[in-house]
């Protein structure tokens, strides 16, 4: 048994992070900022590339009009989404809406489902405000949110233009079926997620609590962390992890008692199976430009403590890493 020395284990996190998306389209730390950060936003996250390139795949499927009307409408909306992002309006299940987004078309794609043009536009429409807000909500106090804007609504178009290119060269014969397999893999990657859902909705309706409805949020951020340790493990030699200590910042927008849980769900039959999750909260911290001082922060839309006013830099306390590893 052997813990991970710190010089190692920097590196080591900084492998699971960036290899294996554990981010799920979260920056954990890093500061989004103008056009790139907005472009990268979306490829960073799974669930966002999946959905995104069903939407393209599905599209060449249903084809005539909408080929193009239904990706164009799903990055228009999309738009509206980010719009109540970035204003703080408070959108219910999110990660759930985003979560089922993959299934659903990930179903559509599977069945090469015709349904008439103005509802396949109303229903991928739909499921774009949920990632458009996803994406909005994340954008950082000081970023402009016209060229971050700009930048997750082109590398949506991007991915919905992969899939409409892949759409087309699958569309007859063998590779029509392998198109629709594709469909049922990214539906499968999502069907788990609505067992676990059920479980964690009994163990709540029996404590006495409600469901939460962004849970989806921690069962990707698990699902991304258990691969990656996974993986990582593997290329290392380790065969086990008996402990896992995660850095979480108080305004990551994690539930704490939902990651645990999910944690549990997702470690079985992996080198995780029987491993302990240790959590350290860290505090949020800013500077503020007008005081020219490192400030705490409770919450992200809160001013300056010292001087009132909101013109400040988040620096700390909305990160997620893997801070240690205890290894056999």
């Amino acid at each position: 048994m052997q813990p991970l020395s710190f010089g190692y284990r920097g590196s080591f996190a900084l492998a699971l992070l960036v290899a294996s998306g554990v981010a799920q389209a979260h920056t954990f730390g890093l500061p989004h900022m103008d056009f790139a950060t907005g472009f990268i936003h979306p490829i960073g996250g799974l669930d966002h590339v999946l959905a995104m390139v069903a939407v393209g795949l599905w599209a060449t499927q249903l084809s005539g009009r909408a080929l193009w009307s239904v990706p164009l409408t799903f990055v228009l909306t999309m738009a509206i989404g980010g719009a109540f992002g970035f204003l703080g309006v408070r959108l219910p299940l999110v990660e759930t809406g985003i979560a089922g987004s993959v299934l659903v078309l990930g179903v559509l794609v599977a069945l090469a489902s015709r349904l008439p043009l103005m509802a396949s536009m109303t229903l991928a429409g739909m499921f774009a405000v949920f990632h458009g807000y996803a994406h909005g909500a994340e954008m950082a106090v000081e970023s402009s949110a016209l060229w971050y804007s700009l930048g997750f609504l082109l590398a949506t178009a991007l991915l919905h233009g992969a899939g409409v290119g892949l759409g087309l060269l699958a569309r007859r014969g063998a590779a029509a079926r392998w198109l629709r397999l594709s469909g049922a893999a990214i539906a499968r990657r999502r069907a788990v997620a609505g067992r676990v859902i059920a479980t964690y909705f009994i163990g709540s309706r029996r404590r006495g609590e409600g469901l939460s409805p962004d849970f989806m949020h921690e069962f990707s951020l698990c699902e991304g962390i258990i691969e990656a340790i996974t993986t990582q493990t593997r290329q290392q030699g380790f065969s086990r992890v008996r402990r896992v200590w995660l850095e979480i910042g108080a305004l990551a927008n994690v539930e704490l008692d939902a990651l645990r849980f999910a944690f549990e769900v997702v470690r079985a039959n992996t080198v995780a199976a029987a491993a302990e999750l240790d959590i350290i909260t860290l505090p949020g911290r800013a500077w503020c430009l007008n005081c020219m001082q490192t400030i705490a922060v409770d919450e992200l839309y809160d001013p300056c403590p010292l001087c009132g006013g909101y013109q400040w830099r988040l620096t700390g306390g909305n990160e997620m890493r893997i801070k240690e590893l205890e290894v056999e």
